[in-house]
């Protein structure tokens, strides 16, 4: 069901407004991982198959927009350390999480470790949510991208 899902995101990736698209898809995303925890044993499988559909839909959406914004914003000579840098910290915190969650759910139960686990990872739209990102309609077309530098402007603090 996953990859049905990120199939079918895939196809929905570009469709509307690129601040938008990257909060929707973060907020209307992350609740689906509260399914499988937060399911009665009866309805775990259905509610692992809808979780899964979600996040695939939701994976390409967020990373074909956030990805293009990201490469818009940089300048080229620092795309690469830009793209570096980012894989580290992205996939670099995965196997750390592996073993915070597997500890978890040693000491506490798997069902604590997936619920933590999911409510984190919808506090993190948060951060999403209240930053200039979502006034955003497009990905910024020129180099230097003046719009990203006037959204910044006006939401840092004097």
């Amino acid at each position: 069901m996953g990859n049905v899902g990120l199939f079918v995101g895939t196809l929905l990736a570009t469709r509307h407004g690129v601040g938008r698209v990257i909060v929707g898809s973060l907020a209307l995303g992350a609740p689906f991982a509260l399914l499988v925890p937060l399911a009665p044993r009866s309805l775990a499988v259905p509610a692992l198959i809808v979780a899964q559909l979600a996040a695939g839909v939701r994976g390409p959406i967020y990373n074909v927009n956030q990805i293009s914004l990201r490469q818009a914003i940089t300048p080229p000579e620092l795309l690469g350390r830009m793209t570096a840098t980012m894989r580290v910290l992205v996939l670099g915190t995965m196997p750390l999480g592996a073993l915070l969650g597997g500890g978890i759910a040693s000491v506490f139960g798997v069902r604590l470790a997936l619920l933590l686990g999911a409510t984190v990872g919808c506090a993190a739209c948060l951060f999403t949510l209240l930053s200039p990102v979502r006034s955003l309609r497009s990905v910024p077309a020129e180099e230097g991208a003046p719009e990203i530098q006037l959204l910044l402007a006006r939401s840092l603090p004097p």
